[in-house]
């Protein structure tokens, strides 16, 4: 076999050996789903196997040496290959190292994709130029006038890509963020070339052009941080002192788990109305994603606080028809409760049937109705305690702080007592208390427990060993309790000689 004949079958190896590369390309890439890579290594694949075509038939009979055949194949490698490894070698160190963001890069997605195109595709015209000799100037000059015509019809688009690509680049939101566009709040679901789709706090999918998103206000409510600032304004009677609103709001704002305490709360006044006062509170919460559940939360429990302080929402005077002389009616609130209930459960209740008949039907009528709302603290563990509750409707949940954190201990309901420990021995609060819903607690202090314990001295001995039994009782912690590492908020030796203590507090004779 002559020298020639084997540079021939070189050459020919050599061109299938690029073919074999460009469908190995192929396949890898089509299986990592990036149609861009896979698009142009199909033209490199073309272009290769017409270059095998053009040089097998003249070596069949057309004159051509086997020189070239080697050459031509090793240098179309060479050019896909080229176009291959700075590809790979843009994806590795920039888009996907100085540019990562997790498993993401922080570049467009159709910038990595429009790069790796133009590199093959100055691949291809290389091969086309500097191999098979076609001349491009006629094809450029083609594809420049169609490009015109392409982009003044797809000008709309167009506009969408490139303010897509500016937001991918300037990254003002990321998928999961909380942002607020031209009055709308969602979060960002998708971020893709053309629009960007929210998920409103309705629940619905909403997507809006990247034009609008890039040339319209954005506010992104989950940078720096997760906190969200709240203003929720409120207009109270007013005849009401604002120390007093200021203090109950603060008081209610302090008692909500979701209210940050640090920026702290806020209650200003804003300004005298028709209407009343109007006062403004600011809060904070770290879940942008529950900004209007937080605000209904907050706004509850404003309701609730100022009821229980007696102070009245404003209502418009100002179209009060009133005769000469007559001062504008203010509307009285109720609580509901009724005296004849409060008795009852005071008669079922383990702790006061110790009383006499007549020393309930005094505690009952010395009872202050108090309502609470969802998520409100009424009590506070640690913080001195001077009253205890009868829970009359609803249910509360109590709370144990340990190594920072608040456990669940056990749950009460109607006809259920707790902060009688703190009434009848001055102990600060052993645990927290935080009511489930609406609320409807009985509430006695001690000046309205002492001057009956002291006409009826014989029951202290009796309260004391309900006292003890009711929270042995419940100091029982559940098996899952003890897992989770939980222990009792009593002290060791915290009801020894409870009778003693209390008659010592009280103090009585």
């Amino acid at each position: 076999m002559s020298a020639e004949t084997l540079i021939g079958f070189a050459g020919f190896g050599l061109m299938a050996v690029s073919a074999l590369a460009a469908l190995l390309f192929l396949v890898a890439w089509r299986h990592k789903r990036r149609g861009f890579e896979a698009g142009a290594s199909l033209l490199v694949l073309g272009l290769t196997l017409r270059a095998m075509v053009d040089r097998v038939l003249p070596a069949l009979g057309v004159p051509m040496t086997e020189r070239d055949w080697a050459a031509d194949g090793l240098e179309i490698l060479l050019w896909g290959l080229g176009a291959f490894t700075l590809n790979a070698a843009l994806r590795q160190f920039i888009w996907f190292g100085s540019l990562r963001e997790g498993d993401h890069s922080r570049a467009p997605q159709i910038l990595i994709g429009l790069t790796g195109l133009g590199l093959y595709i100055c691949a291809i015209l290389g091969v086309a130029t500097r191999i098979l000799g076609l001349d491009v100037t006629a094809v450029a000059a083609t594809s420049g006038v169609l490009a015109i015509v392409l982009g003044y019809s797809a000008q709309p688009t167009l506009s969408e890509v490139f303010a897509g690509i500016a937001l991918s680049l300037s990254r003002p939101f990321k998928s999961g963020d909380s942002i607020q566009i031209d009055g709308m709040w969602g979060v960002v679901v998708d971020s893709g070339w053309r629009a960007v789709t929210l998920r409103t706090y309705e629940g619905t999918l909403v997507t809006l052009p990247n034009t609008k998103v890039a040339t319209n206000r954005l506010t992104n409510l989950d940078q720096p941080n997760h906190q969200l600032r709240h203003h929720l304004p409120f207009t109270v009677d007013i005849d009401c002192p604002p120390a007093q609103v200021q203090q109950v709001a603060l008081s209610v704002l302090h008692g909500l788990p979701h209210v940050l305490t640090e920026p702290k709360p806020m209650v200003l006044f804003k300004n005298v109305t028709e209407h009343g006062c109007l006062f403004e509170a600011i809060f904070w919460h770290d879940d942008p994603n529950l900004y209007i559940l937080r605000r209904d939360e907050v706004g509850s429990a404003l309701w609730y606080g100022f009821r229980r302080a007696k102070i009245p929402f404003a209502i418009n005077r100002r179209f009060q028809t009133l005769e000469p002389g007559v001062t504008p009616v203010v509307p009285q609130l109720s609580d509901g409760v009724h005296p004849q209930d409060v008795r009852r459960l005071l008669a079922e209740a383990p702790l006061y049937r110790c009383f006499p008949e007549e020393a309930r039907a005094a505690l009952a009528a010395a009872s202050r109705p108090l309502l609470f709302g969802p998520q409100e603290r009424i009590i506070r563990q640690g913080e001195a305690g001077s009253s205890m509750f009868l829970i009359l409707s609803g249910s509360v949940t109590v709370l144990a702080e340990q190594d920072g954190e608040e456990q669940t201990l056990y749950a009460l309901s109607v006809g259920d007592t707790f902060g009688h420990m703190s009434l009848m021995t001055g102990a600060p609060r052993l645990a927290s208390v935080r009511a489930d819903g609406h609320l409807v607690l009985a509430e006695l202090t001690k000046a309205d427990v002492a001057p009956l314990l002291e006409a009826h001295p014989t029951v202290i001995d009796a309260i004391a060993d309900e006292i003890r039994r009711l929270e042995t009782s419940r100091d029982a912690l559940s098996e899952a309790q003890v897992n989770r590492g939980l222990t009792s908020p009593m002290p060791a030796g915290f009801l020894d000689h409870l009778a003693d203590r209390i008659r010592h507090f009280l103090p009585l004779t």
